[in-house]
C-alpha cells in the first residue's frame, strides 16, 4: 500500500495493492486499486477508485489527478511555458475563460486545461519629485514606441530619456526593443 510520497520511478501497483495518494512522475503499472494521487505518466491496468482530473496542456495529457470521495482537488506542478509565455492557471474550458478555483471537493470528473499568456514587462517614465511617473506594458517580442513628450515645464523642451542603470538614452518615440522591465528617466 503507497499512502503518500514521490516517485521517479516506474511503479508498479500489486495485485489487491492500494495507492491512496502521492505523485508519481511515471508510468504507474496497476494491477491493484487507485484510490488518490497524482500522475504525470499515465496509468496501465486495475482500478481507479474516485473521480478524476485530468490536466491538459497544448491538446496532450500533462497529469490525471484521482480523488477520493470527500479529499479536495489540489493543483499539479506548474507546466513549463516556451520562451515569452507564462503559465496563467487552470481552466474549466479550453477557451480559458474561466479560470479553476482549486481546494473545493470533486463530485464528479472533469477536465482542466492550462492556460498560457504573454510574458510582460513594465516601462516606468520618471519626471522627478515635480512631474511624478507613468508607465506603458511592453509585450515579449514585440517593440514598444516610447513616449513622445510626457513631462512639460515652461521653458524646458524634453528631448528624450536615459536608462540610469545601462546608460542607454532614447529620443522621444524611440523603439524600445529589450525584454525587460526598464526605468526611464528625464
Amino acid at each position: 500500500t503507497i499512502s503518500g510520497g514521490t516517485f521517479g520511478g516506474t511503479v508498479t501497483n500489486l495485485l489487491n495493492a492500494v495507492i491512496s495518494g502521492g505523485i508519481f512522475m511515471k508510468q504507474v503499472q496497476n494491477n491493484g486499486i487507485i484510490s488518490g494521487g497524482m500522475f504525470y505518466g499515465g496509468i496501465n491496468g486495475g482500478t481507479i477508485r474516485g473521480n478524476t482530473v485530468t490536466f491538459m496542456k497544448n491538446g496532450s495529457r500533462y497529469a490525471l489527478e484521482v480523488v477520493a470521495d470527500g479529499n479536495k482537488v489540489v493543483a499539479p506542478m506548474e507546466p513549463a511555458a516556451v520562451e515569452g509565455r507564462k503559465f496563467t492557471g487552470w481552466y474549466t474550458d479550453e477557451a480559458l475563460t474561466e479560470e479553476y478555483e482549486f481546494g473545493s471537493t470533486l463530485p464528479e470528473s472533469i477536465t482542466l486545461y492550462a492556460g498560457f499568456g504573454p510574458v510582460t514587462y513594465t516601462v516606468e517614465y520618471v519626471g522627478g519629485a515635480e512631474f511624478g511617473l507613468c508607465s506603458d506594458v511592453k509585450t515579449h517580442g514585440e517593440d514598444l514606441t516610447l513616449r513622445g513628450e510626457t513631462f512639460t515645464k515652461d521653458g524646458y523642451v524634453q528631448t528624450g530619456w536615459v536608462d540610469k542603470e545601462t546608460g542607454a538614452v532614447y529620443k522621444l518615440g524611440d523603439t524600445y526593443t529589450e525584454n525587460a522591465d526598464v526605468t526611464l528617466n528625464l
